[in-house]
């Protein structure tokens, strides 16, 4: 017979039974405060956020309209839910800039002479008593800097603004070419309707899945992808007043089924933002002509026609190179008005119809006289009918009508560097002709050695700079009333004279005193360097100038019938940014 034998139950005694409740009477009065100190911190924490939000959107009321930024933004406050009777508000116009100003905010009330407040500080302050604990109250804060970026765009070139048949017919076979199309046969109602549209940089970033206008710049993109994203946007009706038209938008159907260039190119190549904050330019406005003639130029090494080397040889005493460029890309720009804090102005554009890059060589006799560059060794770059354009100021008003922008645009003859320029001269979109030969070197103009021995050299104290222009390379400031899809144009005349005189004119520049550093061995040789070299450009005049003057006598003709004058720089005033306030801190 099986015994059950039941487990033994443990049972607390008396004493036991009274440390639990010891340390329940302990452990209970620290839970509770626990559970205070808890309610209160959370309590904060959610004061701080709700006051964030209060500071975030009054700040942007105050700055859409700055000059009365201490009542919008107060109003805006009280409307959000801000007790004026325990929270202190204080409201600061000022700039903001991250290029001159010290972070973490990069805002400072004082705003820099000549300069306008561009943003706006709204700082809140709140004392906070706590639910469970006596004594001093807490102060909560909250900061919020909200930027306006009121700024325009532009695009400098010889854009074509009425389309004829005969242009369309050769803008056909030239963009066709840069594209991969065999026959493109697109009308003059297709490239009218893609000279009145524009597409808006944050809508293009939107449709191309890319986020924002920063990712936009340097994203990798295709030429049909890009087209692609155009033709997303002008299908949108709703896109905040962009043209719409079923001419552009045949048109580019017809350039994304047929486009046979696959590489790839950024949208920073063509687009300069003169703006703090890139992300800004989500209003801002290109021009879809524009847009595809200067990505299809990028996409084929950046111009309609591109000779990057002619050699002209003459046995072993002269050598001379030439590397061509017809026709940059169209400079788009959008920015803020002004210069920044290193004089450079923050929104600008840069184009020449003509770039020349000619590399002289003279007496290439070996190491017997001189190295492999010749005795004499002369690099010469050329910009015929430079073009730059600045953002002078913009004056924003209500109604629109009132709003006015002045664009300061330049239309040179002609201008000429003998010294070593940076490898992208030829490229160059942005960069006004003194930045872009802002680090220039003088060059060594004259190298005789004797068997390898260096005999004497000719070193250039600094590059020769020469323009050539009717207008001084002063700059004409046109003045754009009212909304955007406004163009006007500056002519600068005799171009094709200008291109025979100036090897005439360099050479006499080299004859200035002090032009040149000479280092003779020994003191031996002592000759007029400057006077030589002068001499020696004096001699190539006869042959230079004809193949010059014959260069814009074959141009001419044919950049007139694509509707291009050559000299012609055209502004086009095609965007604009004012009262869209974003927070930047």
């Amino acid at each position: 017979m099986l015994q059950v034998i039941e487990p033994r139950r443990w049972r607390a005694g008396r004493g036991e039974r009274g440390d639990i409740a010891i340390i329940a009477a302990i452990v209970m009065p620290i839970m509770i405060l626990a559970l205070a100190f808890g309610i209160d911190i959370g309590h904060m924490a959610y004061v701080q956020r709700n006051l964030q939000k209060i500071a975030d959107m009054a700040a942007i009321a105050g700055a859409e309209d700055i000059p009365n930024a201490q009542s919008l933004a107060t109003g805006n406050a009280v409307k959000n839910g801000l007790q004026t009777s325990s929270t202190q508000i204080t409201v600061t116009p000022g700039n903001w800039n991250p290029q001159i100003e010290t972070g973490p905010s990069y805002f400072s009330a004082a705003v820099p002479q000549g300069h306008q407040a561009n943003a706006v500080q709204v700082q809140l302050s709140e004392s906070v008593p706590y639910f469970f604990f006596f004594g001093p109250v807490k102060t909560v804060q909250a900061q919020a800097i909200a930027w306006v970026p009121n700024a325009a765009g532009f695009s400098l070139s010889s854009s074509l603004l009425n389309i004829t048949e005969r242009q369309s017919v050769i803008l056909n076979a030239v963009l066709g070419g840069l594209l991969g199309i065999t026959n493109l046969n697109l009308d003059v109602a297709s490239y009218q309707g893609l000279v009145n549209a524009s597409v808006n940089l944050g809508q293009l970033a939107q449709s191309l899945g890319v986020g924002t206008v920063n990712n936009l710049l340097s994203a990798n993109l295709t030429l049909p992808g890009l087209y692609a994203g155009a033709l997303k946007v002008l299908g949108n009706q709703a896109n905040g007043g962009v043209l719409n038209s079923s001419a552009a938008t045949g048109a580019l159907q017809t350039l994304i089924g047929s486009t046979n260039v696959q590489t790839t190119i950024q949208l920073s190549q063509i687009l300069k933002l003169g703006l703090a904050g890139k992300n800004a330019a989500v209003n801002a406005q290109v021009n879809l002509l524009n847009l595809i003639t200067a990505s299809a130029m990028v996409a084929n090494q950046h111009h309609f026609i591109q000779i990057p080397d002619i050699g002209v040889h003459l046995g072993g005493l002269v050598n001379i190179s030439l590397g061509l460029n017809v026709i940059s890309p169209p400079s788009i720009a959008f920015g803020e008005p002004g210069k920044d804090a290193q004089g450079n102005w923050r929104t600008q554009a840069h184009t020449a119809q003509v770039a020349l890059a000619l590399h002289i060589q003279l007496l290439q006799l070996g190491n017997l006289l001189g190295g492999k560059n010749g005795v004499v060794d002369i690099p010469l770059y050329l910009e015929v009918a430079p073009a730059q354009a600045h953002l002078e100021t913009l004056t924003c008003g209500v109604p629109l009508s009132q709003t006015q922008a002045v664009i300061g645009a330049n239309a040179g003859l002609l201008t000429a560097i003998i010294g070593d320029i940076p490898v992208n001269a030829l490229n160059n979109t942005t960069q006004s002709f003194n930045e872009m030969t802002r680090n220039a070197t003088g060059a060594t103009l004259i190298n005789l050695s004797l068997l390898g021995i260096p005999v004497l050299t000719a070193t250039m104290a600094q590059p020769l700079i020469i323009p050539l222009s009717d207008q001084g390379m002063g700059y004409t400031p046109l003045t754009f009333s009212g909304g955007p899809s406004q163009s006007q144009s500056i002519t600068t005349n005799n171009v094709t004279g200008a291109l025979g005189q100036t090897l005439q004119g360099l050479a006499t520049q080299l004859q200035q005193p002090n032009s040149l550093n000479v280092h003779a061995v020994l003191n031996l040789i002592t000759l007029p360097a400057g006077g030589l070299v002068a001499g020696l450009l004096h001699l190539l005049n006869p042959l230079l100038a004809p193949l010059l003057n014959l260069l814009g006598n074959v141009l001419v003709p044919v950049l007139n019938a694509l509707g291009i004058q050559l000299g012609t720089a055209t502004v086009t005033y095609n965007a604009l940014s004012c009262g869209n306030a974003v927070l930047v801190y």
